[in-house]
């Protein structure tokens, strides 16, 4: 009889995969080999697409929000920990394209099934582009917050580059996590 597994991320994988080498290969009790780490082009094929994201194209708010300069458009979005602490998303509400908003705003707001949140936005600029995937399937941002869960894209203003520049980096925000 065989089993289903279900596995929810690489590191699933991973450990699935070490758990059957170390059942079947040859191995003294004593000594286990290490744990190997899937390639990338592996977990592709067994539909893990979502590696960690290089955040360090990201900057950071300390209210929980991302954004990813490309030229003259941010992409704007929600981070892990702001996801993980919301719950499971059940609405999104999404400005209009061409909505001008300056640094700080509210744009956006998410709910869980433990509460509702408003969205400040990083930078100041004009809506270009939202997600429309999030009206029918808000869990997408539980799912992917820093790839298909994203909400906006914002042309950026002419005082970004000022802006930007108080955003946090990575390392930064990880130290308002703790």
């Amino acid at each position: 009889m065989s089993q289903s597994l279900i596995l929810k991320s690489a590191r699933d994988a991973t450990r699935v995969f070490s758990k059957i080498v170390q059942k079947t290969l040859p191995i003294s009790k004593n000594k286990l080999p290490p744990i190997p780490h899937l390639p990338h082009n592996v977990l592709r094929s067994c539909g893990f697409h979502n590696s960690a994201p290089n955040y360090s194209k990201f900057l950071f708010t300390d209210s929980h929000e991302w954004i990813k300069i490309d030229g003259d458009v941010g992409t704007i979005g929600i981070t892990n920990y702001a996801q993980e602490q919301l719950g499971d998303i059940v609405f999104c509400e999404l400005p209009e394209v061409a909505t001008e908003f300056s640094k700080g705003d509210i744009f956006a707001t998410v709910e869980s099934v433990k509460a509702a949140s408003d969205l400040y936005i990083p930078i100041s600029g004009e809506v270009v582009e939202v997600n429309e995937k999030l009206v029918d399937t808000p869990a997408i941002i539980n799912e992917s917050p820093t790839e298909d869960g994203w909400l906006v894209m914002v042309k950026l203003t002419s005082s970004a580059d000022d802006e930007l520049s108080e955003l946090l980096t990575q390392t930064d925000y990880e130290k308002t996590l703790n």
